[in-house]
């Protein structure tokens, strides 16, 4: 879904609007809060989420979402 708009994305940064990336975001992570969670399982989630955003647009969306989840997914391997 991001890489499909990432034209958007991308504009409101230029824009000087990434912070309202982000409280929307929050506000995302408060709605998925409802219904008995905490929130805390799905803030750590959604801000992780958001941190990987963030870069992925400072870098102009240079790497492919293949890539990414690449990157990403060599976190997680034992060394």
């Amino acid at each position: 879904m991001v890489h499909g708009q990432r034209e958007t994305i991308s504009l409101l940064y230029v824009r000087g609007m990434r912070q309202t990336v982000m409280d929307a975001s929050a506000r995302i992570a408060e709605a998925l809060a409802g219904g008995g969670h905490t929130g805390y399982r799905e803030k750590f989630y959604l801000y992780g989420f958001v941190g990987i955003l963030d870069e992925w647009v400072e870098r102009g969306f240079a790497e492919t979402t293949e890539e990414v989840a690449m990157m990403l997914g060599g976190l997680f391997a034992p060394r």
